[in-house]
């Protein structure tokens, strides 16, 4: 089977999982309210086993997934690529923090910086978070930028969902959740809001895996270096040793 094949096997896998999770989220959401309203008694449980704004369930330990698979294709990608190494760890270790985050909410405890601002949304956490998040672009915006067009364009597309999911969505649900509490919109914006999310990594995750789409020992990761080999077999001149012979 040819990397092109299993790498894009494995991705279309990853991404129809988190489609039926996004299904599965407001229909077991809405579906123990209308049980409830019909006398039914429902447990807490199961409605929020797939719940995309619960935490410890089936959503969340698949979006922990997901950074863990990104941060090890970052790490297969750093030990193949020595030009790049240092900018490709650093990935490594913001998805790896990233998938803590998500296993233990470490960004709800940002709250208390963000509150002490006068005009701090619902989430407070979102100020200093985007603060922290700008860092990282800075930081890792070198090593994305040298990347091929394609894996560049994936990664910054990627990025750009997920900021849009964790800080502009997530900021207009606290606004939701404020006007009109758990209702039927604060359920939709907080399913995009996590489905965002989960299709910037996804993204960033196939950015990665398209430099695999080749043999492991030579993946494709600097244009330079294909030049270089490009050079090295036009220097060769015709009929010698290197040229196969005509039979």
């Amino acid at each position: 089977m040819s990397d092109r094949l299993w790498t894009g096997r494995v991705w279309r896998m990853l991404a129809l999982t988190a489609v039926l999770l996004a299904v599965l989220s407001p229909v077991f959401r809405f579906g123990a309210a209308t049980l409830r309203r019909a006398g039914f008694e429902v447990g807490g449980t199961i409605p929020t086993l797939f719940d995309l704004n619960s935490e410890d369930n089936v959503p969340s330990v698949f979006s922990v997934l997901l950074w863990v698979l990104l941060a090890g294709v970052a790490i297969l990608l750093a030990v193949l690529d020595r030009r790049r190494r240092l900018g490709l760890s650093g990935l490594a270790v913001v998805a790896l923090l990233l998938g803590l985050d998500e296993a233990v909410s470490l960004h709800e405890r940002l709250g208390e910086l963000g509150e002490r601002v006068s005009w701090a949304p619902h989430f407070a956490w979102v100020l200093p978070g985007v603060v922290i998040a700008g860092a990282l672009v800075a930081a890792l915006a070198r090593t994305v930028l040298s990347l091929p067009r394609r894996a560049r364009g994936l990664l910054l597309l990627g990025g750009a969902v997920f900021v849009l999911g964790a800080v502009v969505l997530e900021t207009l649900s606290g606004v939701v959740l404020d006007a009109s509490g758990d209702s039927v919109l604060y359920v939709l914006v907080t399913t995009l809001e996590e489905s965002a999310e989960m299709a910037g990594v996804l993204l960033a995750l196939a950015g990665l895996l398209s430099l695999l789409e080749g043999p492991l020992s030579a993946p494709r990761l600097s244009g330079a270096h294909r030049g270089a080999c490009g050079r090295s077999t036009a220097s060769v001149p015709s009929g010698s040793a290197g040229s196969a012979p005509s039979l």
